[in-house]
C-alpha cells in the first residue's frame, strides 16, 4: 500500500511563483506610472526637461526663447569693461549711474540687497526678464552682482542680456559677500 497523497496536485504556492507574480505587478504599476507622468507633463504650461540642463545651458535657452518673441536687438553702443571692482560698484551704485542687477535666488533679493538693485535671478530668468524689460534701456549701463567670487550666475546673466542686445553689462566679482562685508549700505523688500 502506497503512502502519500493520491488526489490531485496542490496549487503552486512556492515563493517564486508569488515574488514572480509581485515584481510583474510591480513593473507594470511603475511603467504606468511613468506613462502618466510623461502625459501629463506634455500639458504643462512650461513642461519639465526629461535630462539635466545646467546652469548655462538653461539661461541661452531662455535667451532663446525670449528672442524668438522680442523685438530685434538696438545696435550696439561701446561695451563697459567686463568686472567692476568694489570701488567703481560703490561709485556706480550711490551716483545711480546705470541699471543694477542682482542675479541671485529672488528669496536672497527680498531679505537684503544693494540699493536700488534690481532682481534678474538666473534660476528665473525668462520670467524675471518678463517683468523687468519695460524698465531696461539698452542704452544705459547694467552692472550684475550675484553672492561673490565663486558665483557664476552673475556672468551667465551678463551673457544673457548681451546675447539679447544689451552691451553695456559689466559685473561686480566681489558680489553680495564682498558689498556686505564692506558694511555698504542695504536695503530689504519686507
Amino acid at each position: 500500500m502506497a503512502i502519500g497523497w493520491h488526489g490531485p496536485a496542490p496549487p503552486e504556492t512556492s515563493g517564486n511563483s508569488i515574488i514572480k507574480k509581485n515584481l510583474l505587478f510591480f513593473a507594470v504599476l511603475v511603467t504606468a506610472s511613468l506613462a502618466v507622468g510623461l502625459l501629463l507633463n506634455l500639458f504643462r504650461q512650461t513642461p519639465l526637461p526629461i535630462a539635466y540642463s545646467s546652469k548655462s545651458a538653461r539661461v541661452d535657452q531662455a535667451v532663446q526663447e525670449i528672442s524668438r518673441h522680442s523685438l530685434p536687438p538696438a545696435s550696439p553702443v561701446p561695451a563697459l569693461s567686463d568686472g567692476v571692482t568694489l570701488a567703481q560698484f560703490s561709485d556706480f551704485v550711490e551716483n545711480r549711474r546705470g541699471i543694477v542687477l542682482d542675479a541671485r535666488y529672488r528669496i536672497e533679493h527680498q531679505l537684503a540687497h544693494v540699493p536700488g538693485a534690481l532682481s534678474l535671478p538666473r534660476e528665473d530668468f525668462a520670467e524675471a526678464y518678463a517683468a523687468l524689460k519695460d524698465r531696461l534701456d539698452r542704452s544705459q549701463p547694467i552692472v550684475v552682482y550675484c553672492d561673490g567670487k565663486d558665483c557664476v550666475d552673475s556672468k551667465l546673466v551678463q551673457k544673457a542680456l548681451r546675447d539679447l542686445g544689451y552691451s553695456q553689462v559689466a559685473v561686480f566679482h566681489g558680489g553680495w559677500s564682498e558689498w556686505s562685508a564692506a558694511r555698504k549700505p542695504k536695503e530689504a523688500n519686507r
